[in-house]
């Protein structure tokens, strides 16, 4: 992997590159699986276009351009076509992963950002789907089941 080239691709590598290229790029297991890690209202520093990781092969990729454009799955001149598969930054992405067992952070983060429809519960600080959570109509905070504080029901 050239770190050197100046844009990176990340995304599902099966919609960008053939499975022989996957030692060309750095892949990381997505996290439950297969399905899409939104990037729309929280945007990581360095997005250039995109704001979805669709995952058909249960990975994440950081794909140099050099290695997108030498395979020609992706049309890397194409903004729509590289926004259908994936998130184009200008600089190396930091990715972070994390298995859903362990809550301490979301299950995707990219330059320090986590994705959308994961939030942290302000009590425990672990993170849940954002439906997990509710707000507490008494101080606004946004808590899970565990950690309901109930201030609203102290009146």
């Amino acid at each position: 992997m050239n770190e050197n080239d100046n844009r990176f691709l990340v995304g599902d590598p099966c919609y960008s590159l053939p499975e022989s290229a996957y030692s060309e790029v750095e892949i990381f297991d997505s996290p439950g699986g297969d399905g899409c890690w939104y990037f729309s209202d929280r945007k990581p520093d360095g997005i250039l276009t995109g704001n979805t990781i669709g995952v058909d092969s249960g990975q994440i990729a950081v794909m140099p351009f050099s290695v997108v454009k030498k395979y020609g799955k992706v049309d890397v001149d194409d903004d729509q076509d590289l926004a259908e598969s994936g998130i184009v930054f200008s600089d190396y992405p930091d990715i972070v992963v994390t298995d859903s067992i362990f809550k301490k952070k979301a299950p995707v983060e990219i330059n320090g950002t986590p994705c959308d429809d994961y939030d942290e519960c302000c009590e425990c600080e672990e993170w849940f789907p954002s439906g997990d959570l509710e707000g507490c109509p008494g101080c606004y905070e946004d808590r899970c089941f565990n950690c309901w504080c109930g201030c609203d029901e102290e009146e």
